[in-house]
This record gives C-alpha cells, sequence and structure tokens, in this order.
C-alpha cells in the first residue's frame, strides 16, 4: 500500500487576508496548499498475482478503499523553507535555512478522494523580499512531527506504532508526513498574499491489516447453511521497528514529492521491538456506525522495515483465529513475499519490505483442511493515482 499524495494539479482557491488587527503591511504573508488522499487503490493482489508492469496500472482493475478520518489528519505543522545549492540539494546549514511559517489559518475541504489543507502564515526570515525573489528555494512540510532543528530534519525520528490514539509507548495522535516543493517568491512582496506551493504528503509509516471476508464473517443460518464463522482472535508480527525517520531516502534533493523513486524511499531506522508486535481482537468493543469489528479485521501502523532473505529474520505474522468457535493457531503462517498461482508460499520469492505509505491486507477468503485459512494478499498504495511501473524499479510516485 502506498500512499503518497498526488500532484496537485487542480486550481487552488486563494484565502483571503489573514485578520491582524495590527496590519500586514510589513509582513510576508504566503500560503500554500497541501494534499492528503483518502482512497488507496490495490497494487499488488491475490496469491499468484503478477507484479505490476509497465502496461499496467496499479488501481486497475481492482476496486479502491477508503483511508480512516486518523489516515488523513493533520494535527501538526512545520513548514521550513530552504535555500538549494548549486548540487540540487537542500543547504541544511543552520545559519542557512531560509525560514519557517507561522501558522495563522488552516482550512480543511474534501473532493475526489482527497483532502486538502490550505494554509496561511506569515514567513519568518531574515532575508529580504528582494532576496527572496532572487534565490532558489523549496518548502518542505514535516506533518505531526516537530523538527527541534530544521537543519537537522533528516534525523528526525517518530516512536509511534500500534493502533491509532494508543498511549503505548507514546500518545499516538497522528501519522508523521513530509512532503516537498519548489517555492514560488518570483514576485513576493511585503503585505501581498504569495502563493508559495501545492506540497503533496507521504505519509512516514505502513499499515498492515488482516481481514475476515463477509462470507465468512456471516453467522451460519438458513441463509448462509455453509458459513464457517470465522473470527479473529490476534495477530502478531515477529520483528518490526520502534521508531522511524519522518522523511524517506533521498528527501533533500528531490523537487517535489512525487519525484521520490521507489529505490531510494526506505529510510530505516533500526530499532527492534522486543517481541515484535501483537494487536488484539476486543469482540466487547462499542463500534460507531460504519464501523468493523476488530473480530473481523485487526490492524496495526508501524515504522518501515526491511525483510530478510534469511528465514531466521524474514517477516512472518503468525494469526489466531476460531472458526466455528474453534480456536486455530498458525505459527508464521503469513509471509510478505508473492505466492505461486495455486496460493502456495514460494521460499524463493522476493521478499518485500514494509514501506511507509503502503497498506499489506490480507483477506481470509475460506477455511481449508484442518481448519487451514485461504488468504487473499495485496499491497495498497494511499493514494489514487495510477502508477506505470514495478514496485522497486526507478519509477516515481506518480502517473
Amino acid at each position: 500500500m502506498m500512499l503518497l499524495a498526488s500532484g496537485c494539479d487542480s486550481e487552488h482557491q486563494p484565502l483571503p487576508m489573514p485578520d491582524d488587527p495590527t496590519g500586514l503591511h510589513d509582513r510576508l504573508v504566503v500560503e500554500f496548499q497541501l494534499a492528503v488522499d483518502r482512497t488507496t487503490s490495490q497494487v499488488k493482489t491475490r496469491a499468484g498475482a503478477p507484479l505490476a508492469t509497465d502496461n499496467e496500472s496499479w488501481d486497475d482493475p481492482y476496486p479502491t478503499t477508503d483511508a480512516s478520518e486518523f489516515d488523513v489528519t493533520l494535527d501538526s505543522l512545520n513548514p521550513v523553507l530552504y535555500a538549494v545549492k548549486d548540487d540540487g540539494s537542500l543547504d541544511l546549514e543552520s545559519a542557512n535555512i531560509a525560514g519557517t511559517v507561522s501558522i495563522v489559518t488552516k482550512q480543511r475541504s474534501e473532493t475526489s478522494g482527497r483532502v486538502v489543507y490550505n494554509i496561511t502564515g506569515i514567513l519568518q526570515t531574515t532575508l529580504t523580499a528582494e532576496e527572496l525573489r532572487a534565490g532558489n528555494f523549496r518548502l518542505a512540510i514535516f506533518a505531526n512531527a516537530y523538527p527541534s532543528d530544521p537543519a537537522a530534519a533528516g534525523s528526525l525520528s517518530f516512536n509511534y506504532y500500534g493502533t491509532p490514539l494508543s498511549t503505548t509507548p507514546v500518545a499516538f495522535p497522528a501519522i508523521p508526513m513530509w512532503g516537498v516543493a519548489k517555492a514560488d517568491l518570483s514576485d513576493i512582496e511585503m503585505g501581498q498574499l504569495k502563493h508559495l506551493a501545492d506540497v503533496d504528503l507521504l505519509r512516514a509509516m505502513a499499515q498492515v491489516r488482516m481481514r475476515v471476508s463477509d462470507e465468512l464473517f456471516a453467522v451460519k443460518d438458513d441463509e448462509h447453511p455453509d458459513g464457517r464463522e470465522v473470527r479473529l482472535v490476534s495477530m502478531s508480527l515477529n520483528r518490526m521497528n520502534s521508531s522511524g525517520y519522518v522523511v524517506p531516502g533521498d528527501w533533500n534533493t528531490l523537487t517535489s514529492t512525487n519525484k521520490l523513486l521507489f529505490t531510494n524511499t526506505l529510510n530505516e531506522l533500526s530499532s527492534p521491538l522486543l517481541g515484535g508486535f501483537t494487536v488484539t481482537a476486543d469482540p466487547d468493543a462499542e463500534l460507531a456506525e460504519g464501523e468493523v469489528s476488530s473480530e473481523q479485521l485487526l490492524s496495526f501502523y508501524l515504522p518501515e522495515v526491511s525483510n530478510s532473505d534469511d528465514p531466521a529474520n524474514e517477516l512472518v505474522l503468525t494469526l489466531r483465529y476460531t472458526t466455528d468457535g474453534i480456536e486455530e493457531i498458525r505459527e508464521n503462517t503469513v509471509h510478505f513475499s508473492r505466492y505461486t498461482a495455486d496460493g502456495t508460499y514460494d521460499e524463493s520469492a522476493e521478499k518485500w519490505d514494509i514501506l511507509r505509505n503502503h497498506i499489506y491486507e490480507y483477506k481470509i477468503t475460506g477455511v481449508g483442511t484442518a481448519y487451514t485459512p485461504e488468504l487473499e494478499v495485496c499491497i495498497k498504495q494511499w493514494r489514487y493515482e495510477k502508477f506505470n511501473g514495478e514496485l522497486g524499479s526507478d519509477s516515481e510516485w506518480h502517473q
């Protein structure tokens, strides 16, 4: 699953000047637009399905899934203006940070599966308007994470994982995100509202989901005489990191978020979580309208983690579930890898790293002999833009 906010092609609606009773004639007032895609599309599907090719789109021909409100939340924003060096990289020297933006207003809208935030603020900088007009700058956004020092943003990390709004190990209010775009300062003037950039946001975490099909979750009755009444009990990942980096690899050389290559995305912060991680179903939890029981859908968020061809270090899921009330435990059964056409795990197949901005979703579609689960597996990108190219290639995060 990948998410990445796609390029902002639609016209933005300029915001009115912020209400400042002291006057803004001597302030650099700026606005910019942030986009987070709510809709996801499947990029790899079912056991044995081919990898995406140059002639296929990741979201075709499979249905989409809506991201939750948690997946698109902007709890905090830290916009930083960086000067660009002659080699095309950002100037990360503390003394050379071009500026930051103090947020004044934030307006949210939603259309066509995208959540858009229009932001206005005051550009805080020691540079003059003339120097800004003559320079080459990029606007980087650090959402739901604050670098104490913009010069050290490449090492900015978080220690969130688990389920939304949990308090272990720390409060997990929102998914850390990052994005970058060229900043247009060509005609900036004191007291005049200036649109800096449209910035796409890339989530810094992945999500793992285990779902029971509606048919198997249905109660056995006259309408469903063959129902197996499968219920999830828990899902465990044997190995994961407890922390991650907010920015992806190669972050300080990009002119825009969607220029990030898949081969340069992984930016793992090695921080092994002792014993891995387990999420457990709560059959007694009260459900909001439209919410799915955790006995049918278990999920959790995690930082990036690389996989391994070594069986002792390979990423695997252990699944506990009940079938007609009988509990089953499948140790290290579910792999992050390609399966054969008949659903058999191929030990020699490529192992998938768990990458930021992806959803790794498994669905129990049947229960075979000895109550062995039959699974479909797909990887979803957290956006609705088509992707031409194969995961792991030098293709970019946009059409």
